[in-house]
């Protein structure tokens, strides 16, 4: 321990008496820096004989900081400074690097996230800078702004991944981020879904026959029918039909980013086997007509596209076809994706477990599709409930007839 304000030499009066201050203690010397910057240095030697100091106010906190780099030299936990001092930014060069191998939807939204939120707070702060406490008020100032509950959690998840790579690195020993509370995810509510009935469906398809082609209020009808995401459905090839067993095999999605198609496997990374009804043979094999087993059930540009087949693009097709379509019809402000919810509740209604229906969608869990269409199925607990009761209440008549004999 340094004392940078005063030397170690006691001032002494002509008698050689040693001079007291106020409180009693022998006065030193002062040095060239007497009363500026920090008083006390705190000084330590790494394993690599390189010595290590930092400036305090406080003797007590120079004191306290000497004694945890001493345990962390003894312990082999020492970050030298020069790791430590490294910004956040310089971190996630090696993370963005890394997120390289994401599919490019997935890559695309963590950089966006990284960009938009994440960066503008962290970006420049010091590994050593990056405390616990900060990362809890910058989480809640996110959900102040107005950000979803998986807005946050996203945004955390970046840092959280960034701060991970810091401490494979060796620039920090602890993550900031770990056991920082994130707001729950409340379930969503029947009211929070737009559910549109199979005759609205069929509206919606022959208005974009209207406004488009068949293949059009084909596509539509089988997002609705069948429960598909966009992608899955602009990834489906003719090979991948089967008219007799009446399934499209789901192998390919189609992801549009920055103005590219990226084709990859579909969300849950697992091809599945989904079943449509007969009441889209006719349509299908009609969209099907000529075209060889590697073309696209739905190309762009139609059936009679010329040139080699191609994937529909939804950004295009939603703002020429759909939106059109459901302005016409009056079924405003009604998403794409809210068509995989025609089919959740129409196969409910219709009898369907949740596992046929969590299949069907390819919800990686049944928990999610569970969460989200649950109350679909109050009317099954409703029923199973009436039949509980009718069984209870034959027992007790049995019961009562056996007495009376």
């Amino acid at each position: 321990m340094v004392d940078r304000w005063f030397t170690h030499k006691i001032l002494k009066d002509t008698h050689g008496v040693p001079i007291l201050d106020k409180d009693g203690h022998e006065q030193k010397a002062p040095t060239a820096r007497n009363g500026k910057g920090m008083r006390w240095q705190a000084r330590f030697v790494t394993r690599d004989g390189k010595e290590v100091g930092k400036s305090f106010a406080k003797k007590t906190d120079a004191n306290r900081w000497l004694a945890e780099q001493t345990a962390n030299v003894e312990r082999g936990e020492h970050i030298p400074r020069d790791k430590l001092t490294v910004t956040v930014d310089a971190i996630s060069v090696g993370w963005e690097a890394r997120i390289e191998q994401l599919k490019p939807s997935t890559r695309a939204g963590y950089l966006n996230r990284w960009r938009t939120h994440v960066q503008p707070r962290w970006g420049t702060v010091k590994l050593s800078d990056v405390e616990h406490a900060d990362v809890v008020r910058w989480i809640a100032d996110l959900t102040r702004a107005g950000q979803s509950v998986s807005s946050v959690s996203a945004c955390w998840g970046v840092l959280n991944q960034i701060l991970k790579m810091a401490v494979r690195n060796g620039n920090i020993l602890r993550n900031p981020c770990a056991d920082v509370a994130l707001p729950k995810t409340a379930h969503i509510e029947h009211e929070d879904l737009r559910i549109i009935t199979i005759n609205q469906l069929r509206r919606l398809a022959a208005s974009a026959e209207e406004h488009g082609t068949p293949q059009d209020g084909t596509m539509i009808l089988t997002l609705g029918f069948v429960g598909l995401r966009f992608g899955e459905l602009a990834g489906l090839q003719v090979r991948d039909v089967n008219l007799d067993a009446r399934t499209l095999r789901i192998r390919r999605n189609v992801t549009e980013v920055d103005g590219h198609l990226h084709i990859g496997s579909p969300k849950s990374g697992k091809p599945r086997r989904v079943n449509f009804p007969a009441y889209l043979v006719k349509r299908l094999q009609d969209q099907i007509g000529a075209s060889g087993p590697d073309d696209y059930l739905f190309p762009l540009g139609g059936r009679n596209q010329t040139g080699a087949s191609k994937p529909m693009r939804r950004t295009n097709w939603a703002k020429r076809v759909f939106t059109p379509a459901v302005e016409k019809v009056e079924l405003k402000p009604l998403t794409i994706h809210d068509l995989r919810h025609a089919f959740a509740a129409s196969a409910i209604q219709a009898g369907a477990s949740i596992y046929v229906v969590q299949r069907q969608l390819g919800h990686a869990r049944p928990s999610i599709t569970l969460d989200i269409y649950g109350y679909l199925f109050e009317d099954d607990l409703s029923d199973a409930a009436d039949r509980l009761d009718a069984a209870l209440d034959k027992l007790d008549q049995n019961a009562k007839d056996r007495e009376s004999e």
